[in-house]
């Protein structure tokens, strides 16, 4: 007789993103591109601009953008070679579990009811209790 187990040996799976890059998920990938991309082409386009400005050749500020999507492409890579180095033996979801936890103690400290049990020690049930 065939369990529930053997006719859905993925269902276990269905709850986590597949990694695609270098050990990351999609959402994570996603996040470090955008980070690293508005972090960028805003400093290289400010950089690019002021020296437009300064040598009077405006046409130097579109140089700004080649040279964005080679630092973010260098930077998406550096950060989730460090996030792969990060995530290293630890189980799947640990980081989400993670951020969820410090996003609830600075929601606590801001006077929101706290959604998960952060309760450090050992549980146990006592006759005493009754």
């Amino acid at each position: 007789m065939s369990t529930a187990r053997d006719r859905e040996p993925l269902a276990n799976l269905l709850d986590y993103e597949p990694e695609l890059f270098m050990g990351a998920t999609g959402s994570e990938v996603g996040g470090i591109v955008l980070l690293s991309t508005l972090l960028w082409l805003g400093l290289l386009t400010l950089v690019f601009l002021s020296i437009a400005v300064w040598v009077d050749v405006l046409s130097i500020a579109f140089a700004a953008i080649p040279c964005t999507v080679i630092a973010t492409f260098c930077s998406s890579v550096f950060a989730l070679k460090r996030l792969q180095k990060a995530k290293m033996n630890r189980p799947d979801g640990y980081f989400q579990i993670v951020m969820k936890l410090k996003w609830q103690g600075i929601a606590t400290r801001l006077g929101r009811k706290p959604h998960f049990e952060t309760y450090v020690g050992t549980w146990g049930l006592d006759r005493n209790d009754l």
